[in-house]
This record gives C-alpha cells, sequence and structure tokens, in this order.
C-alpha cells in the first residue's frame, strides 16, 4: 500500500508522478513560526496521500504533514493538515475572569474545537461563551436581578439589563449570528464563525472597559 519516495527539500518523486510541496512553516504544538527538518514520508496511492514526519527545531518535537493529491500527473495541493495540533488559547483579562470565570474555558475550548475542524459545533461554543459573559455582566451590574437573568433567554437579557448602547449592539448582533450557529437554517448566510468571533472579541473589549472604568469610577468616589 505503502511505497518510499524520494525526498529532496520539498521536491517529491512517486514512480513518474512529480510533486511540489510546501512545507509547514508553524509547529502545530510550540506554534512558533519555523522551517521544519524533514525526517520521513511515505506515499498511500489508493487514498493518494502524502504522510510526511517533520522535526519542529524550535521545541524538538515530530508532526506529521497530509498532502492529497487531486490529480494523475503533477499535484500542488495548496493546503495540508497537519497533526497532532495543539490550539493557541486565549488569555483574557483578570478582571473579566473574575467577572465571568467560565466565558474563558467556555471560549477556549471553543477554539480548540475549531482547530480540530469542527466546524459544525466550535460556534455553538462561541455562543455559549457569549451567553455566560453577558449573563455575569449582567448580574454584577443588576446582582438582585440574578435569577431573571439566568432564567432569561440571552436576547432578552440583552434588550433589558444592557444600559450601554455599544454593548448593547455589540452583544446583539454576536447573538445573531451566534444562533445562526446553533438554528438548522442560517439567516446571516454572508457571515461566518470568523464574523462571530470577531465581534464577541469586540463585546469583550467595551465590556472589560466598562469593568475598568466602574473600578475607576469608585476609587475616585472614596478618595473625594
Amino acid at each position: 500500500m505503502y511505497r518510499k519516495v524520494e525526498y529532496k527539500e520539498t521536491d517529491f518523486h512517486v514512480g513518474k508522478r512529480y510533486a511540489h510541496l510546501k512545507d509547514p512553516n508553524q509547529c502545530p504544538m510550540c506554534n512558533l513560526g519555523i522551517k521544519p527538518k524533514y525526517i520521513n514520508q511515505n506515499y498511500n496511492h489508493e487514498s493518494e496521500l502524502m504522510s510526511i514526519m517533520f522535526e519542529c527545531p524550535a521545541c524538538d518535537r515530530t508532526f506529521l504533514a497530509h498532502y492529497y493529491d487531486p490529480s494523475d500527473s503533477v499535484y500542488q495541493p495548496s493546503t495540508c493538515k497537519v497533526f497532532p495540533k495543539f490550539p493557541i488559547e486565549k488569555n483574557f483579562d483578570k478582571d473579566l475572569k473574575i467577572l465571568s470565570p467560565e466565558f474563558e474555558k467556555i471560549y477556549n475550548q471553543a477554539i480548540i474545537a475549531e482547530d480540530h475542524n469542527l466546524d459544525q459545533i466550535a460556534g455553538m461554543g462561541y455562543r455559549k461563551a457569549l451567553e455566560f459573559l453577558i449573563k455575569d455582566f449582567c448580574i454584577s451590574e443588576k446582582p438582585d436581578e440574578r435569577e431573571k437573568i439566568e432564567n432569561n433567554f440571552l436576547g432578552k437579557v440583552i434588550e433589558e439589563y444592557i444600559e450601554d448602547r455599544i454593548i448593547k449592539n455589540l452583544a446583539t448582533y454576536s447573538a445573531w449570528l451566534g444562533n445562526d450557529e446553533t438554528h438548522y437554517k442560517r439567516k446571516w448566510k454572508e457571515k461566518d464563525i470568523e464574523d462571530l468571533k470577531k465581534f464577541i472579541d469586540a463585546t469583550v473589549y467595551f465590556v472589560s472597559y466598562k469593568i475598568i472604568a466602574k473600578s475607576a469610577e469608585a476609587i475616585v468616589t472614596n478618595k473625594r
């Protein structure tokens, strides 16, 4: 099934066939930009899959790169998949972690799902992270309304409990995009998960700004 092939930098020969492959330029484990060291390779004729083992010069760990052959003669795959892959988790501001301890955990689990090509469930994870962030933020603003906030739909919480216009608009649109990741039919067909993440990140920015501003206001008020 497998036949050893000759390797010279990124040039490969399989019988009379020729391939020029692009080496991975980032280690999937330490996530640093690298020029990987070639170790070995195999070619599967049935699946037309080239498997190449590389070593990262930064962390000294080995990884596999899979290239797929779409033709019978010359192939130049535009993408390859690398394994194992350790995603870069996002580290949020300390005050945000205190406000919503579960938000960062859920968000980073969504990153892991997305990096493992689980695109049909990653969006749901980002949507859940958003709900925890918004509800925790609203509870911090109106602690006496905790039970109502916890039990209400996200859209209703945003509408009734967020007073800041910028945060309200960002949270509303983020929720709409997030709902598309959980529903059977999409309403925002021109948008994708990258747009969802962009608006959630913007929401995070302004929520963090609000937390800092509130803290500064309390300090200044106590000093007067």
